[in-house]
């Protein structure tokens, strides 16, 4: 199998990660959960954060303009307004963290494949799920994105929400994602 190249250049035309691994790891030192990130391969770290941002970019309804729309810029981020303190452009941390944590999950999902994934059961549409004698009835409409995931992107995305006035029925744009 080729070794999994990560390009993380700011608005470039053949980026397929927002974070590097370096990043991540840097990110995940000071976390208690990060203790498991360099338990895995070097080689599936990289994989995981490149699959990350694939799903971030399939799956969550960003909304704002992409920085570059002349030239082709392969992420979503940064988008015109993404700027850090000296005016740079720049990735959100938020997008940043939301990638390296939904790397990490993926890592642990594909390491214990056995657990019970409730996210994945909601996105494929299973209502209830009872394991012995613990039962769980799911609400709403569900992501498989972690909810980690989803609070860490919420200022980035926007969902439809149906609106009555009177007998007309239309559709409102707002920040943030379907109620869990």
């Amino acid at each position: 199998m080729p070794q999994a190249t990560i390009d993380a250049t700011i608005a470039g035309a053949a980026g397929n990660s927002y974070v590097t691994p370096a990043w991540a790891s840097a990110y995940f030192a000071n976390k208690l959960e990060g203790e498991r990130w360099p338990g895995f391969p070097e080689e599936d770290r990289a994989r995981a954060l490149i699959t990350a941002t694939a799903r971030l970019e399939a799956e969550a309804p960003f909304w704002d303009v992409p920085y570059d729309t002349w030239t082709p810029q392969a992420l979503y981020f940064p988008r015109r307004c993404d700027r850090d303190s000296t005016g740079s452009l720049a990735v959100p941390d938020r997008v940043k963290m939301a990638c390296a944590e939904l790397a990490l999950h993926l890592l642990q999902q594909r390491a214990a494949p056995d657990l019970v994934d409730r996210l994945a059961l909601q996105a494929q549409g299973v209502e209830a799920v009872q394991v012995g004698e613990v039962q769980e009835r799911f609400r709403g409409e569900g992501t498989d994105l972690p909810l980690r995931v989803q609070r860490l992107l919420s200022p980035f995305v926007r969902r439809a929400v149906r609106v009555t006035t009177g007998s007309r029925p239309r559709r409102h744009w707002t920040e943030g994602w379907v109620a869990l």
